[in-house]
């Protein structure tokens, strides 16, 4: 039997068919390797614009998003402004120092107003209907829900963490992290300002039945401060709405250069 198995050998090494036969399986497992490494890359390369697809789909929506909350936060600001003007002119004619609210931004006052609460010049005196129209919505909020669906939906699903840009997602959770909290003292004031009537027994919309509705101010200091607060929290409304309606226009071309990477 070994003599079998020793001719066989010297047999195949005579004809050199041993290395002709590693050479072949070498090469049949080479093309193998070659093959599973060129599948893969396809399926990588497959996965890979899927993910870029899903992602782009996102980030016009994020677009989207960020789009309509800047028209919203440009009209608050401009609303705020407004009540800031309104409201302080109502401190003044009361015989009150207006509050002062430079150290946010210089208003531009209103000349004359033309809408439901009131049509013409503000008065130079006190005017009894102008005192009520615009006093009797004193502390309302403006309340301001951004539209934060798809921000969510990127974190919860992962695909948020495909963005590239490490600077563009600093931005957008700065932005989306900041209007959180953005109307809660704002709510807190204006509770405040509704409950000194309603401990008297008096609801805003009872102002017109007062015989002397100046009085509502003149012989109520607390209500005085936190009217002159509210002011002050309308004016920085509006001055902080405007300046997230900016950052969203510096926000929107890093979205559009990701999409188009």
């Amino acid at each position: 039997m070994i003599n079998f198995f020793r001719k066989i050998r010297k047999k195949l090494a005579d004809d050199n068919k041993f290395f002709k036969y590693s050479r072949y399986a070498i090469g049949e497992i080479f093309l193998v390797v070659i093959g599973i490494l060129i599948a893969l890359s396809i399926n990588n390369w497959n996965n890979n614009r899927l993910k870029k697809e899903q992602l782009n789909t996102f980030l016009v929506r994020l677009t989207e998003d960020l789009q309509s909350d800047k028209l919203t936060l440009n009209g608050k600001s401009n609303y705020y402004q407004k009540r800031t003007s309104r409201h302080n002119h109502i401190i003044k004619i009361c015989g009150f120092d207006p509050v002062n609210i430079t150290e946010y931004f210089q208003i531009e006052k209103e000349t004359e107003i033309n809408d439901w609460q009131w049509q013409g010049p503000y008065p130079e005196d006190f005017d009894i209907q102008f005192f009520v129209n615009i006093i009797t919505y004193s502390g309302h909020v403006l309340l301001f829900k951004s539209n934060n669906s798809t921000v969510i939906e990127m974190k919860n699903t992962g695909i948020y963490s495909e963005i590239k840009n490490a600077n563009l997602k600093k931005e957008l959770d700065a932005y989306y992290n900041e209007i959180v909290d953005f109307d809660t003292n704002h709510i807190d004031l204006a509770k405040n300002w509704l409950h000194t009537m309603i401990d008297e027994g008096l609801y805003p919309q009872d102002i017109s039945k007062m015989d002397d509705p100046k009085e509502l101010l003149t012989k109520n200091p607390r209500r005085v401060s936190i009217l002159k607060y509210l002011i002050q929290e309308y004016s920085w409304k509006s001055f902080y709405s405007r300046q997230l309606a900016q950052r969203i226009d510096s926000i929107i071309p890093k979205l559009e250069k990701e999409i188009n990477r």
